[in-house]
């Protein structure tokens, strides 16, 4: 992970002491109504986003944000967000942000702000599904999780995070999966075709790829024994970030906080 300079760091924080030397009754007084253990959690998942750990840095932050909603937290989670390529929750929260939700955005970092959750959008993959045949409609799962419903044989879009992917489809006429992988905003289409499946109670039964072996028992002891024997075998048959920039501080959690990611 690129870092910038150390000066720059320093310069930024002995601004910020200079500012909170003015403030500090008010600052005290808005630090008692802050939840400790969420301020805890804000401090670690900080640390670890100007570190590069995103993933320690997402799970902090989002138990911050659980415990306390506060603006200051949503935004650098956006940011952690975007380190663990999870453009879709990153969207989720800075519409909670650009919609005042959270409290007013300061007009200096308002630019900031939206440019981040422009990049969250931007990333953010779209599958768009359709089924043959798809009368009744089927039921659609993307890694195990449930598709908004669609009408029959029209197009299901479901936004999805960059990576990976299992689509299901389920219906009373048969079942599809399929494995994908998307990028970063892409928009694949993808075609379900339905399978008819085995009707309830015979799935054991074998299929065509089942050998059948018949014998006889030989000679003249069985034969005359009339006996036959007949026995059946069955066989069967896978960017780089610069975080450090322009810190600000929360008025509650009092502490220094990356309200700025450099591009991928």
């Amino acid at each position: 992970m690129t870092r910038r300079c150390c000066s720059t760091i320093a310069v930024a924080l002995a601004s910020l002491a200079s500012i909170a030397a003015s403030a500090q009754p008010a600052r005290a007084q808005d630090r008692g109504r802050a939840d400790p253990v969420a301020r805890q959690q804000f401090e670690q998942g900080r640390a670890a986003l100007l570190d590069g750990r995103f993933p320690e840095a997402r799970d902090a932050l989002r138990a911050s944000f659980a415990r306390q909603p506060r603006q200051a937290t949503a935004f650098n989670l956006v940011l952690a967000l975007l380190g663990t390529e999870e453009p879709v929750e990153a969207s989720t929260l800075c519409a909670r942000i650009l919609g005042g939700e959270l409290g007013p955005i300061p007009d200096a970092r308002r630019a900031q702000i939206e440019s981040e959750c422009g990049r969250a959008t931007r990333q953010v993959a779209v599958l768009r599904v359709r089924v043959e045949p798809d009368d009744p409609p089927a039921a659609i799962r993307v890694d195990g999780q449930p598709a908004p419903d669609g009408p029959a044989g029209g197009e299901r879009r479901v936004t999805v995070d960059p990576g990976a992917h299992v689509v299901v489809a389920q219906s009373a006429r048969g079942r599809a999966e399929r494995s994908v992988r998307v990028g970063r905003g892409e928009s694949p289409e993808l075609l379900l075709e339905l399978v008819p499946q085995p009707r309830p109670g015979r799935e054991s039964e074998p299929e065509s790829d089942t050998t059948w072996v018949w014998w006889a028992g030989a000679g003249a002891v069985a034969l005359a024994a009339g006996v036959v024997a007949i026995v059946l075998v069955a066989t069967s048959g896978d960017e780089e970030w610069t975080v450090l920039d322009e810190p600000i501080r929360d008025p509650v959690f009092g502490a220094t906080e990356v309200l700025r990611a450099g591009s991928r």
